[in-house]
């Protein structure tokens, strides 16, 4: 189950030395897509600009800007959670525990960005996703053509996502792994969120 793929990711932010948000698990049968709909469209509608290149590869800032909205805006908490997605048994990107270990230990020792290919979305207290960016990805990348107007957003249930194999697998949690691969990460993320006020 998500939940403890979820628990896991937690205590390998910890293991990382990184610094942990507070982890509030909600065990609440209320689902928030259904019982917050008027709530979340709101948020939607500020994060949603009209063209899948302005949200496509853009996962980490999307989903930072959507953690501040959503905490701003409701009485949910929520966290960016980092990691892959499995789509039919096939994993989209690269990234893994071991890897990402490697991937600090040079940082560290060279002092230099190494980033590994790795996909970002929001993760709610409820352990129900929100994806604003890998169907815009993978529509810019000629994967995917949307059969209605608009761009797609995933916001559910990960567990009932994984019964049509598509998984998503959280390996770290929070935004302090985004700011130590790219010191530039919060700049990059101001100077989105202004592209984004036309839009707000």
């Amino acid at each position: 189950m998500y939940v403890d793929a979820f628990k896991k990711a937690e205590q390998f932010t910890k293991k990382m030395c990184f610094d942990v948000p507070e982890i509030v698990y909600n065990n609440n049968e209320i689902k928030l897509r259904r019982d917050a709909k008027d709530i979340f469209a709101n948020i939607f509608s500020k994060m949603q600009p009209t063209k899948p290149e302005d949200l496509a590869f853009k996962c980490a800032i999307i989903s930072q800007i959507l953690c501040e909205y959503i905490s701003s805006e409701t009485p949910y908490k929520a966290w960016v959670t980092i990691g892959t997605i499995i789509d039919d048994n096939k994993h989209q990107f690269a990234i893994t525990q071991k890897k990402l270990e490697i991937a600090l230990e040079k940082i560290k020792t060279t002092n230099t960005n190494f980033a590994l290919p790795f996909h970002a979305w929001v993760t709610l207290e409820t352990m129900e996703i929100i994806d604003l960016t890998y169907s815009a990805s993978l529509i810019i990348s000629g994967q995917y053509q949307p059969k209605h107007s608009g761009l797609p957003i995933i916001f559910d249930s990960p567990d009932d996502l994984a019964k049509q194999k598509f998984v998503y697998h959280p390996i770290i949690v929070g935004e302090n792994y985004l700011k130590e691969v790219d010191p530039q990460f919060n700049l990059l993320k101001t100077r989105f969120k202004k592209k984004l006020s036309g839009h707000i």
